[in-house]
């Protein structure tokens, strides 16, 4: 038999963790839409006055969530006019886009980018803050599999009844 040295047993550990967490991401097929894609390319339709389409350099247009922009969608506190699952009595902080919501991720626009656009995707009221790291002090030869979550930088837990992203179970 083979001897196999742990540094490669924890590298394949940590591929077929991240396969199948992406395999498990990817596989959801009960007839819904994902934030609100309808899998056209990179925009969406609504009925909105305002277009909602995303830009290459993270962040988004639309509104301007979190930069004092006024939500011109018409909708009211327990409507969800962007169809993200959320309704502005729920805090969603921008109900014209279906990006920007209390379950989205916060994405990080790069600020040498002149078209850039930096927004509070999660509507905590921070403009693309920094995570926190969580994957220090791991021991190497860890079987946890939420260490190998944490390893690939998925830290948020969440629960299936949850409306946020995160590791529901590892």
């Amino acid at each position: 038999m083979k001897h196999v040295s742990p540094s490669l047993r924890t590298c394949a550990f940590l591929s077929a963790l991240s396969a199948g967490l992406i395999v498990a991401a990817c596989g959801i097929d009960d007839g819904s839409t994902l934030m609100g894609d309808d899998d056209d390319d990179d925009t969406s339709t609504s009925t909105s006055t305002s277009s909602s389409s995303t830009t290459g350099g993270g962040g988004f247009d639309p509104g301007d969530a979190g930069t004092g922009a006024t939500d011109t969608c018409n909708s009211g506190p327990n409507e969800d006019y962007d169809e993200d699952g959320f309704t502005g009595a729920e805090g969603d902080c921008n109900d014209c886009d279906e990006n920007a919501n209390p379950g989205a991720v916060e994405v990080m626009t790069d600020p040498n980018d002149p078209e850039a656009n930096p927004a509070d995707e999660d509507c905590d009221g921070e403009i693309d803050e920094l995570p926190v790291p969580c994957d220090g002090n791991l021991d190497i030869a860890s079987v946890d599999p939420m260490h190998g979550a944490n390893a690939i930088d998925l830290c948020q837990t969440t629960t299936a009844a949850e409306k946020t992203w995160g590791v529901i179970n590892a």
